[in-house]
Protein backbone atom coordinates (compact mmCIF):
# COMPACT_ATOMS: atom_id res chain seq x y z
CA UNK A 1 0.00 0.00 0.00
CA UNK A 2 1.23 3.55 -1.03
CA UNK A 3 1.44 5.97 1.41
CA UNK A 4 -1.18 8.12 -0.38
CA UNK A 5 -3.46 5.65 -0.06
CA UNK A 6 -3.31 6.07 3.89
CA UNK A 7 -4.36 9.24 3.46
CA UNK A 8 -7.86 10.87 3.24
CA UNK A 9 -8.17 14.82 1.84
CA UNK A 10 -10.32 17.17 2.86
CA UNK A 11 -10.81 20.94 2.34
CA UNK A 12 -6.99 20.90 1.91
CA UNK A 13 -6.20 18.95 4.51
CA UNK A 14 -4.89 15.72 4.52
CA UNK A 15 -5.21 13.30 6.92
CA UNK A 16 -4.00 10.21 8.38
CA UNK A 17 -6.94 7.66 7.40
CA UNK A 18 -4.93 5.03 8.70
CA UNK A 19 -5.52 6.01 12.16
CA UNK A 20 -8.16 8.91 11.74
CA UNK A 21 -10.75 5.94 10.62
CA UNK A 22 -10.81 4.64 13.96
CA UNK A 23 -11.80 7.59 15.52
CA UNK A 24 -14.92 8.58 12.85
CA UNK A 25 -17.82 9.17 14.47
CA UNK A 26 -20.00 7.30 11.22
CA UNK A 27 -17.40 4.24 11.63
CA UNK A 28 -14.18 2.72 10.30
CA UNK A 29 -15.31 1.77 6.64
CA UNK A 30 -16.40 4.69 5.18
CA UNK A 31 -13.04 6.38 5.50
CA UNK A 32 -11.33 3.51 4.60
CA UNK A 33 -12.45 3.30 1.67
CA UNK A 34 -11.90 6.88 1.19
CA UNK A 35 -8.51 5.92 1.54
CA UNK A 36 -6.44 7.70 -1.08
CA UNK A 37 -9.15 10.34 -2.06
CA UNK A 38 -10.30 13.62 -1.63
CA UNK A 39 -13.58 13.28 0.85
CA UNK A 40 -14.62 17.43 1.06
CA UNK A 41 -18.37 16.73 -0.96
CA UNK A 42 -18.65 13.37 0.44
CA UNK A 43 -18.09 15.24 4.22
CA UNK A 44 -20.52 17.74 3.31
CA UNK A 45 -23.08 16.56 1.60
CA UNK A 46 -23.09 13.60 4.78
CA UNK A 47 -22.86 16.24 7.34
CA UNK A 48 -23.55 19.68 6.15
CA UNK A 49 -21.78 21.39 8.14
CA UNK A 50 -17.74 22.50 8.32
CA UNK A 51 -14.91 19.92 8.63
CA UNK A 52 -13.97 20.28 12.47
CA UNK A 53 -10.19 20.33 11.47
CA UNK A 54 -9.22 21.62 15.27
CA UNK A 55 -10.56 18.55 16.55
CA UNK A 56 -9.03 16.63 14.86
CA UNK A 57 -5.62 17.96 14.32
CA UNK A 58 -3.56 15.05 15.74
CA UNK A 59 -4.11 13.22 12.71
CA UNK A 60 -3.13 15.87 10.09
CA UNK A 61 -0.21 15.25 7.97
CA UNK A 62 -0.20 18.25 5.87
CA UNK A 63 -2.06 20.46 3.15
CA UNK A 64 -2.50 20.43 -0.57
CA UNK A 65 -3.69 23.72 -2.12
CA UNK A 66 -4.88 20.61 -5.11
CA UNK A 67 -8.18 19.76 -2.84
CA UNK A 68 -11.76 20.03 -3.54
CA UNK A 69 -13.42 23.50 -2.06
CA UNK A 70 -17.36 22.93 -0.25
CA UNK A 71 -19.78 23.55 -2.28
CA UNK A 72 -21.38 27.09 -1.20
CA UNK A 73 -24.88 26.50 -3.22
CA UNK A 74 -25.34 23.12 -1.13
CA UNK A 75 -24.10 24.59 2.22
CA UNK A 76 -26.81 27.13 1.44
CA UNK A 77 -29.65 25.15 1.00
CA UNK A 78 -28.40 22.69 3.69
CA UNK A 79 -29.04 25.49 5.94
CA UNK A 80 -32.42 25.89 5.63
CA UNK A 81 -33.14 22.40 5.45
CA UNK A 82 -31.51 21.89 8.66
CA UNK A 83 -34.19 24.36 10.12
CA UNK A 84 -36.79 22.32 8.93
CA UNK A 85 -35.93 18.76 10.10
CA UNK A 86 -33.23 19.65 11.81
CA UNK A 87 -30.60 16.44 12.19
CA UNK A 88 -33.30 14.58 9.53
CA UNK A 89 -32.76 11.16 11.94
CA UNK A 90 -35.87 8.34 11.16
CA UNK A 91 -38.99 9.02 11.98
CA UNK A 92 -40.40 6.48 14.45
CA UNK A 93 -42.70 5.49 11.92
CA UNK A 94 -40.17 4.67 9.58
CA UNK A 95 -37.90 2.55 12.30
CA UNK A 96 -40.77 0.55 12.56
CA UNK A 97 -41.36 0.05 8.80
CA UNK A 98 -37.74 -1.01 8.93
CA UNK A 99 -38.47 -3.33 11.35
CA UNK A 100 -41.42 -5.11 10.29
CA UNK A 101 -40.00 -5.68 6.67
CA UNK A 102 -37.05 -7.34 7.68
CA UNK A 103 -39.18 -9.29 10.41
CA UNK A 104 -41.23 -10.59 7.12
CA UNK A 105 -38.66 -11.62 5.56
CA UNK A 106 -37.28 -13.58 7.56
CA UNK A 107 -40.54 -14.94 8.48
CA UNK A 108 -41.55 -15.66 4.67
CA UNK A 109 -38.47 -17.24 4.22
CA UNK A 110 -37.86 -19.27 6.96
CA UNK A 111 -41.41 -20.60 5.73
CA UNK A 112 -40.37 -21.70 2.37
CA UNK A 113 -38.11 -24.18 4.61
CA UNK A 114 -41.47 -26.20 4.65
CA UNK A 115 -43.18 -24.88 1.48
CA UNK A 116 -41.80 -23.46 -1.68
CA UNK A 117 -44.50 -22.13 -3.86
CA UNK A 118 -44.01 -19.73 -6.90
CA UNK A 119 -46.10 -16.86 -5.14
CA UNK A 120 -44.33 -17.27 -1.96
CA UNK A 121 -40.70 -17.52 -3.70
CA UNK A 122 -42.41 -14.63 -6.16
CA UNK A 123 -43.06 -12.14 -2.40
CA UNK A 124 -40.10 -12.62 -0.71
CA UNK A 125 -38.12 -11.35 -3.73
CA UNK A 126 -40.14 -8.36 -3.54
CA UNK A 127 -39.37 -8.30 0.71
CA UNK A 128 -35.99 -8.68 -0.24
CA UNK A 129 -36.05 -5.38 -2.48
CA UNK A 130 -38.00 -3.30 -0.17
CA UNK A 131 -35.56 -4.26 2.92
CA UNK A 132 -32.88 -3.42 0.41
CA UNK A 133 -34.95 0.15 0.11
CA UNK A 134 -36.05 0.89 3.02
CA UNK A 135 -33.29 -0.89 5.47
CA UNK A 136 -30.15 -0.94 4.11
CA UNK A 137 -30.52 2.15 1.47
CA UNK A 138 -30.48 4.17 4.72
CA UNK A 139 -28.31 2.29 6.61
CA UNK A 140 -25.45 2.12 4.45
CA UNK A 141 -25.97 5.68 4.18
CA UNK A 142 -24.98 6.28 7.64
CA UNK A 143 -28.60 7.16 8.69
CA UNK A 144 -29.08 4.26 11.30
CA UNK A 145 -28.08 0.83 12.07
CA UNK A 146 -29.29 -1.96 9.66
CA UNK A 147 -26.22 -1.88 7.17
CA UNK A 148 -26.06 -5.72 7.63
CA UNK A 149 -29.39 -6.36 5.76
CA UNK A 150 -27.24 -5.49 2.58
CA UNK A 151 -25.28 -8.83 3.18
CA UNK A 152 -28.66 -10.52 4.62
CA UNK A 153 -30.89 -9.84 0.57
CA UNK A 154 -27.26 -11.52 -1.01
CA UNK A 155 -25.45 -8.02 -1.67
CA UNK A 156 -22.64 -6.51 -0.43
CA UNK A 157 -22.03 -3.99 1.50
CA UNK A 158 -18.73 -3.21 1.40
CA UNK A 159 -19.18 -3.03 -2.72
CA UNK A 160 -21.92 -1.24 -2.33
CA UNK A 161 -20.76 1.93 -0.16
CA UNK A 162 -18.42 2.09 -2.77
CA UNK A 163 -20.30 1.71 -5.72
CA UNK A 164 -23.04 4.63 -4.22
CA UNK A 165 -21.34 6.42 -1.62
CA UNK A 166 -17.51 6.72 -3.23
CA UNK A 167 -18.30 6.79 -6.99
CA UNK A 168 -22.15 7.05 -7.88
CA UNK A 169 -23.16 9.89 -4.96
CA UNK A 170 -19.85 12.57 -5.89
CA UNK A 171 -19.64 11.38 -9.61
CA UNK A 172 -23.44 11.37 -11.00
CA UNK A 173 -23.64 10.64 -14.58
CA UNK A 174 -19.43 10.60 -15.30
CA UNK A 175 -17.36 7.98 -16.25
CA UNK A 176 -16.41 7.91 -12.96
CA UNK A 177 -20.27 6.50 -11.92
CA UNK A 178 -20.20 2.97 -12.29
CA UNK A 179 -24.30 3.15 -12.23
CA UNK A 180 -24.17 5.01 -15.49
CA UNK A 181 -22.19 2.38 -17.55
CA UNK A 182 -24.68 0.74 -20.05
CA UNK A 183 -22.58 -0.39 -22.61
CA UNK A 184 -22.61 -2.49 -24.54
CA UNK A 185 -25.79 -3.80 -23.35
CA UNK A 186 -26.71 -0.06 -23.50
CA UNK A 187 -26.96 3.33 -24.90
CA UNK A 188 -27.06 5.90 -22.27
CA UNK A 189 -24.76 8.60 -23.26
CA UNK A 190 -24.52 9.98 -26.28
CA UNK A 191 -20.29 9.68 -26.53
CA UNK A 192 -21.06 5.72 -25.92
CA UNK A 193 -20.15 3.05 -28.91
CA UNK A 194 -23.27 2.13 -31.05
CA UNK A 195 -24.37 -1.21 -31.67
CA UNK A 196 -26.89 -2.57 -34.10
CA UNK A 197 -28.67 -4.19 -31.08
CA UNK A 198 -28.92 -0.53 -29.66
CA UNK A 199 -32.02 -0.14 -31.95
CA UNK A 200 -34.20 -2.30 -29.70
CA UNK A 201 -33.11 -1.17 -26.77
CA UNK A 202 -36.47 0.43 -25.37
CA UNK A 203 -38.05 -2.82 -25.91
CA UNK A 204 -35.62 -4.94 -24.32
CA UNK A 205 -34.36 -3.00 -21.13
CA UNK A 206 -37.34 -4.30 -18.93
CA UNK A 207 -36.12 -8.06 -19.69
CA UNK A 208 -32.25 -6.64 -19.30
CA UNK A 209 -34.06 -5.23 -15.27
CA UNK A 210 -35.08 -8.76 -14.74
CA UNK A 211 -31.72 -10.23 -14.36
CA UNK A 212 -30.46 -7.55 -12.79
CA UNK A 213 -30.24 -9.86 -9.80
CA UNK A 214 -27.03 -11.82 -11.20
CA UNK A 215 -24.80 -7.99 -10.41
CA UNK A 216 -25.42 -7.79 -6.57
CA UNK A 217 -25.68 -11.31 -6.14
CA UNK A 218 -22.67 -13.03 -8.13
CA UNK A 219 -20.68 -9.93 -9.58
CA UNK A 220 -20.00 -8.42 -5.85
CA UNK A 221 -19.01 -11.25 -4.61
CA UNK A 222 -16.12 -12.36 -7.03
CA UNK A 223 -15.10 -7.80 -7.00
CA UNK A 224 -14.31 -8.84 -3.24
CA UNK A 225 -12.35 -12.17 -4.45
CA UNK A 226 -10.39 -9.90 -7.13
CA UNK A 227 -10.00 -6.63 -5.16
CA UNK A 228 -11.42 -4.76 -8.25
CA UNK A 229 -14.46 -3.13 -7.87
CA UNK A 230 -16.55 -3.61 -11.03
CA UNK A 231 -12.85 -5.14 -12.17
CA UNK A 232 -11.87 -1.78 -13.61
CA UNK A 233 -8.75 -0.09 -12.21
CA UNK A 234 -10.39 3.09 -11.89
CA UNK A 235 -12.94 1.99 -9.50
CA UNK A 236 -10.19 0.32 -7.82
CA UNK A 237 -10.44 -0.32 -4.45
CA UNK A 238 -8.32 1.13 -1.32
CA UNK A 239 -6.38 -1.49 0.74
CA UNK A 240 -7.19 0.00 3.67
CA UNK A 241 -11.01 -1.63 3.15
CA UNK A 242 -9.32 -4.99 2.80
CA UNK A 243 -10.48 -5.72 6.57
CA UNK A 244 -14.27 -6.23 5.26
CA UNK A 245 -13.00 -8.22 2.45
CA UNK A 246 -13.55 -11.47 4.74
CA UNK A 247 -16.86 -10.56 6.02
CA UNK A 248 -18.62 -9.98 2.53
CA UNK A 249 -17.29 -13.05 1.14
CA UNK A 250 -18.64 -15.03 4.51
CA UNK A 251 -21.78 -13.32 3.66
CA UNK A 252 -22.31 -13.97 0.26
CA UNK A 253 -21.60 -17.54 1.00
CA UNK A 254 -24.16 -17.65 3.70
CA UNK A 255 -26.74 -15.87 0.99
CA UNK A 256 -25.63 -19.03 -1.48
CA UNK A 257 -26.37 -21.46 1.04
CA UNK A 258 -29.76 -20.06 2.06
CA UNK A 259 -31.00 -19.48 -1.72
CA UNK A 260 -28.91 -22.04 -4.09
CA UNK A 261 -28.14 -24.97 -1.66
CA UNK A 262 -31.02 -25.61 0.30
CA UNK A 263 -33.68 -25.11 -2.12
CA UNK A 264 -31.29 -27.27 -4.68
CA UNK A 265 -31.36 -30.01 -2.00
CA UNK A 266 -35.21 -29.84 -1.72
CA UNK A 267 -35.65 -29.78 -5.96
CA UNK A 268 -36.84 -26.25 -5.28
CA UNK A 269 -34.48 -24.21 -7.36
CA UNK A 270 -36.02 -22.55 -10.04
CA UNK A 271 -38.46 -21.14 -7.37
CA UNK A 272 -35.64 -19.47 -5.67
CA UNK A 273 -34.36 -18.33 -8.87
CA UNK A 274 -37.96 -16.67 -9.05
CA UNK A 275 -37.11 -14.68 -5.90
CA UNK A 276 -33.59 -13.08 -7.47
CA UNK A 277 -35.69 -12.14 -10.72
CA UNK A 278 -38.78 -10.50 -8.56
CA UNK A 279 -35.91 -8.85 -6.01
CA UNK A 280 -33.66 -7.94 -9.01
CA UNK A 281 -36.11 -6.34 -11.32
CA UNK A 282 -37.83 -4.07 -8.68
CA UNK A 283 -34.81 -2.65 -7.76
CA UNK A 284 -33.42 -2.05 -11.11
CA UNK A 285 -36.75 -1.00 -12.63
CA UNK A 286 -37.01 2.06 -10.17
CA UNK A 287 -32.42 2.82 -9.81
CA UNK A 288 -32.65 3.51 -13.78
CA UNK A 289 -35.63 5.83 -13.70
CA UNK A 290 -33.88 8.15 -11.64
CA UNK A 291 -30.75 9.23 -13.94
CA UNK A 292 -31.90 8.26 -17.62
CA UNK A 293 -34.86 10.06 -18.68
CA UNK A 294 -35.36 12.44 -21.77
CA UNK A 295 -33.72 16.24 -20.40
CA UNK A 296 -31.01 14.87 -18.44
CA UNK A 297 -28.11 17.12 -18.34
CA UNK A 298 -24.67 15.54 -17.53
CA UNK A 299 -22.85 19.47 -18.56
CA UNK A 300 -23.27 20.71 -15.39
CA UNK A 301 -20.19 22.85 -14.02
CA UNK A 302 -20.67 22.23 -10.18
CA UNK A 303 -21.76 19.19 -7.81
CA UNK A 304 -24.82 21.05 -6.94
CA UNK A 305 -26.11 21.55 -10.23
CA UNK A 306 -24.92 18.12 -10.90
CA UNK A 307 -26.68 16.35 -8.46
CA UNK A 308 -30.00 17.99 -9.11
CA UNK A 309 -29.90 18.25 -13.38
CA UNK A 310 -28.74 14.12 -13.53
CA UNK A 311 -31.66 13.34 -11.14
CA UNK A 312 -35.19 13.20 -11.21
CA UNK A 313 -38.28 12.39 -8.59
CA UNK A 314 -41.60 11.10 -9.40
CA UNK A 315 -44.96 10.29 -7.42
CA UNK A 316 -45.07 11.43 -4.26
CA UNK A 317 -45.44 10.65 -0.25
CA UNK A 318 -47.01 7.12 -1.08
CA UNK A 319 -44.34 5.61 -3.37
CA UNK A 320 -41.34 7.26 -0.63
CA UNK A 321 -43.27 4.85 2.05
CA UNK A 322 -43.18 2.59 -0.48
CA UNK A 323 -39.84 2.53 -1.80
CA UNK A 324 -37.62 4.34 0.99
CA UNK A 325 -37.62 7.81 -0.56
CA UNK A 326 -35.84 6.36 -3.76
CA UNK A 327 -38.60 8.49 -5.73
CA UNK A 328 -36.92 11.59 -4.48
CA UNK A 329 -33.62 10.84 -6.05
CA UNK A 330 -32.77 15.11 -6.18
CA UNK A 331 -33.30 15.39 -2.21
CA UNK A 332 -31.65 11.51 -1.93
CA UNK A 333 -28.54 12.97 -3.48
CA UNK A 334 -28.53 16.26 -1.56
CA UNK A 335 -29.34 15.01 1.55
CA UNK A 336 -27.83 11.23 1.52
CA UNK A 337 -27.51 11.10 5.80
CA UNK A 338 -30.82 12.86 5.95
CA UNK A 339 -33.94 10.18 6.77
CA UNK A 340 -36.09 9.32 3.60
CA UNK A 341 -38.93 9.91 5.80
CA UNK A 342 -38.14 13.63 5.50
CA UNK A 343 -37.86 13.42 2.38
CA UNK A 344 -41.78 14.69 1.38
CA UNK A 345 -41.10 17.44 3.84
CA UNK A 346 -37.28 18.94 2.46
CA UNK A 347 -38.79 18.81 -1.45
CA UNK A 348 -40.30 22.10 -1.49
CA UNK A 349 -38.03 24.03 0.17
CA UNK A 350 -35.12 22.10 -2.27
CA UNK A 351 -37.51 22.78 -5.10
CA UNK A 352 -37.85 26.92 -4.66
CA UNK A 353 -34.27 27.04 -3.91
CA UNK A 354 -33.05 24.80 -6.91
CA UNK A 355 -35.71 26.94 -8.98
CA UNK A 356 -34.30 30.36 -7.87
CA UNK A 357 -30.98 29.55 -9.54
CA UNK A 358 -32.10 28.51 -12.90
CA UNK A 359 -31.66 24.84 -12.62
CA UNK A 360 -34.38 22.55 -14.06
CA UNK A 361 -36.01 20.75 -11.08
CA UNK A 362 -37.59 17.12 -12.61
CA UNK A 363 -40.26 15.74 -11.21
CA UNK A 364 -42.34 13.18 -12.91
CA UNK A 365 -46.45 13.07 -11.51
CA UNK A 366 -46.54 9.16 -11.92
CA UNK A 367 -44.11 5.87 -12.62
CA UNK A 368 -45.56 5.82 -16.21
CA UNK A 369 -44.59 9.16 -17.38
CA UNK A 370 -41.18 9.06 -15.86
CA UNK A 371 -40.77 5.40 -17.63
CA UNK A 372 -42.19 6.88 -21.03
CA UNK A 373 -39.24 9.86 -20.67
CA UNK A 374 -36.83 7.09 -20.23
CA UNK A 375 -37.85 5.05 -23.06
CA UNK A 376 -38.15 7.97 -25.29
CA UNK A 377 -34.01 8.92 -24.25
CA UNK A 378 -33.61 4.91 -24.60
CA UNK A 379 -34.94 5.12 -28.88
CA UNK A 380 -33.31 8.45 -29.52
CA UNK A 381 -29.80 7.29 -28.55
CA UNK A 382 -30.08 3.88 -29.83
CA UNK A 383 -31.45 5.04 -33.20
CA UNK A 384 -28.43 7.12 -34.10
CA UNK A 385 -25.04 5.87 -34.71
CA UNK A 386 -23.67 9.09 -33.80
CA UNK A 387 -24.97 11.89 -31.35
Amino acid sequence: MDAKEKTVTVDGHVYDAERFRWVHPGGPLFVSLFGGRDATLAFQSYHGRPFPHDKFKEYLLGTTSSSTKPDPDLAELQTKVRKAVGSGRPTPFQRVKATGLVVLAILVELSCLYSRTWLKSSFLGLLFALVGLNVQHDANHGVMGGGWTQGWIGGSQLMWIQEHVVLHHLHTGTEMDPDAQGSPALKIHPEDPWFFFHALQHWYLLLLEAGYATVPLFGSFFEAIAWQHKFQRKYQLSELAKPWRAQSIAMHLFFYFRMLVIPAYQGELRKCLATMAVGGFYLAFFFFLSHNFEGVDFSQDSFFKQQVATSSNVGGSWLCVLNGGLNYQIEHHLFPRVAHSHYPTIAPIVKQYVTSKNIPYVHFPSVSSNLIAVLSRLKRLGGAIKN
